[in-house]
């Protein structure tokens, strides 16, 4: 545990909460009693963020249960933790039902009148925070080396069928490639036989399709995949599990992928975790369906920040502060970026030096082109 960094793990009991903070130089635990309905809270906050966004005529009561439960649940799950004296970066494995909640959007603050969001004190203007499915797992992950940062995109067309059409998906990806360079798989060339071929030659994946949760089996949810006939292919979570990934981070920008199965003591059963034992060090994963539009725009922002040598959680929280910064009073909704967790592994993906490396030899060349032209200018005088 490196300094400014505090590893969080909570256990949720039938009658208590206990949770264990450790930071480089100190090992707390806490017990407080489960006085409130957890489950429901979590769930209505959960439910009443990710509808705001397709919901026109009851957005007034959503975000007074928001009000109600965002910072409900900060004073009850962390406030008693800030007593401490918490660094900036956590790492949080949640127990149970917490694994569905989405701790950055948590208020800090009783909100102010008026459901202006840009107004609002977030949890995530605080702390960069990831996630972990357990201590076990997150020391494996951390364990593991740097794989290859070639980058692949699956993007399935939708025109027909059961799902809507994603009209931003194939143009999110070539934004991204624009800037990590790597390979693209559209449409009809979005297949599962495609990534079972390229999983263990790429090192980045992003995934911009459709997913469906099964919280009864988490074993079934699936990730669709184009079959390359003009119809769709299913990607369960078993079929993940058998995938020979060699991945530095996969993001499933798709709906509900960490949603699944609660199993105590195991985390959620769901296709980020499948991602994740099948050999990538890092899932970033959604809480809830994604407006389309919303999506493309954040993730733009997060490669952005990627690019210049922030860590995975550091680039995507500052893409999320640049939405609640930029989005004015609807935009700056949760809803629009809470969706997404980062998941294992956060290191940086691209090093800074590289990054300043880039600026230098840019200004270098901007100078000499500089020095070039005064000579040329002496010469013809």
């Amino acid at each position: 545990m490196g300094r400014g960094e505090a590893f969080i793990e909570y256990f949720v009991g039938q009658n208590d909460i206990y949770v264990f903070v450790i930071t480089h130089r100190d090992f707390e635990v806490l017990a407080f009693d489960k006085d409130f309905p957890l489950e429901q809270w979590v769930v209505g906050l959960r439910d009443a963020v990710g509808q705001f966004q397709f919901s026109s005529s009851n957005r007034d009561s959503l975000c007074q249960v928001y009000n109600q439960l965002g910072y409900g649940l900060y004073q009850k799950l962390m406030a008693p933790l800030e007593a401490l004296g918490l660094p900036e970066h956590l790492t949080i494995v949640p127990s149970g039902v917490l694994g569905f909640l989405p701790f950055d959007a948590l208020l800090t603050a009783p909100p102010p009148a008026g459901c202006n969001f840009s107004g609002y004190s977030y949890l995530v203007q605080r702390y960069d925070i990831s996630y972990g499915y357990s201590a076990t797992l997150q020391a494996a992950l951390l364990g593991r080396p740097t794989a290859n940062l070639d980058f692949a995109g699956f993007a399935p067309a939708f025109q027909s069928g059961p799902f809507p059409e994603l009209q931003y998906n194939a143009s999110l990806l070539e934004a991204v490639k624009s800037i990590t360079g790597g390979a693209l798989f559209l449409g009809p060339d979005a297949t599962a036989e495609k990534l079972r071929a390229a999983a263990a030659q790429y090192g980045l994946f992003h995934f911009a399709t459709h997913a469906e949760a099964n919280t009864e089996e988490g074993d079934f949810s699936f990730i669709v995949f184009s079959n390359g006939q003009g119809g769709y292919d299913s990607l369960f979570v078993k079929d993940i599990y058998l995938l020979p990934l060699q991945a530095e981070m996969a993001v499933l920008s798709a709906c509900e992928t960490s949603v699944g199965t609660v199993y105590q003591g195991e985390g959620i059963i769901s296709l980020a975790r499948a991602f994740l034992y099948a050999g990538a060090n890092s899932v970033i994963t959604t809480l809830w369906p994604i407006n389309d539009a919303a999506n493309e725009a954040l993730m733009k922002s997060f490669y952005a920040y990627l690019k210049k040598g922030h860590t995975k959680s550091e680039a995507l929280r500052l893409a999320k502060l640049q939405q609640i910064g930029q989005g004015g009073r609807l935009n700056a909704h949760p809803a629009y970026w809470a969706a997404f967790e980062p998941i294992g592994n956060m290191r940086a993906v691209y090093p800074k030096s590289w990054w300043l490396l880039a600026v230098g030899l840019g200004g270098g060349v901007f100078l000499l082109g500089i020095l070039m032209f005064r000579r040329m200018g002496k010469k013809a005088g």
